[in-house]
């Protein structure tokens, strides 16, 4: 079975019988155009990954970005609610243990 594929579309797999309904031509178009559109900044992301792990297996320890220290800093409704905070047990709770 041959599809309808637009340029530059390669499809390397086995085609089976009812792939046409879902591999339609404007289907296939959109997903060359998205992988046209990103696959700069996907390739970008896979080499930081690799470079990340490569870190994290010398030993670095992932961490929250330091951007982000004064939303874990916050004071305010709901944000020390749950910082520190441990649920108490009755005395029941803590016999049948």
């Amino acid at each position: 079975m041959a599809l309808n594929l637009p340029q530059g579309v390669q499809i390397t797999g086995p085609i089976k019988p009812g792939y046409e309904s879902i591999l339609t031509f404007e289907a296939l178009e959109l997903v060359a155009k998205l992988h046209r559109a990103c696959e700069g900044r996907r390739q970008e992301l896979l080499k930081a990954r690799v470079a990340r792990q490569a870190r994290i297996d010398a030993g670095e320890m992932p961490d929250f970005l330091p951007e982000t220290a004064h939303i874990r800093a916050a004071e305010g409704p709901g944000a020390s609610s749950h910082r520190n905070h441990r649920p108490s047990r009755s005395q029941d709770d803590h016999q049948r243990l």
